[in-house]
Formats: C-alpha cells, structure tokens, sequence
C-alpha cells in the first residue's frame, strides 16, 4: 500500500517514487540522444589529403593544368 493509514505518504515510498521517475526521465532522454545522433549524417566526409584534393580540383575544372603543376610542386617542397 502507497499510504500509512494516516493519508500520507511514507518517505521511503516517495523517495522511491522521485528516483524512478529520475531514472525514467534520463532513460528517454538518453533514447532521444541516441536515436537524434543515430539518424544525423556524417558531415565530415571523407578525409582528403592535399594531393587527392588538388586532383580532384583539376578534375572538376576548377584549375587549369598550368596551376595544378604550380601547386604540386608548392605540395611537393613543403611535406
């Protein structure tokens, strides 16, 4: 029984009343944060490094051949 016969309630009752409601509360916050994260696609992408980047670059059309040997051999002289 929830109640002492007085009409109030037991302190241990309502200790464990407050703690599972806690517990119930962080439980579908953290399903929430789950699911939220779960579903969020990578924005990062694939990492690149500076030469796939530069031919990728020279690929799209973005430089011309002139700048891609400029700045393979910048790339070149610097790693």
């Amino acid at each position: 029984m929830m109640f002492d016969g007085t009409g109030g309630w037991n302190p241990w009752m309502l200790a464990l009343m407050v703690c599972g409601m806690v517990l119930f509360c962080g439980f579908v916050v953290w399903g929430a944060m789950v699911l939220f994260r779960g579903s969020r696609p990578d924005r990062r992408g694939p990492q690149l490094d500076s030469g796939q980047m530069l031919n990728e670059r020279l690929a799209r059309g973005e430089i011309n051949t002139e700048e891609y040997e400029r700045l393979r051999k910048l790339i070149g002289s610097t790693s």
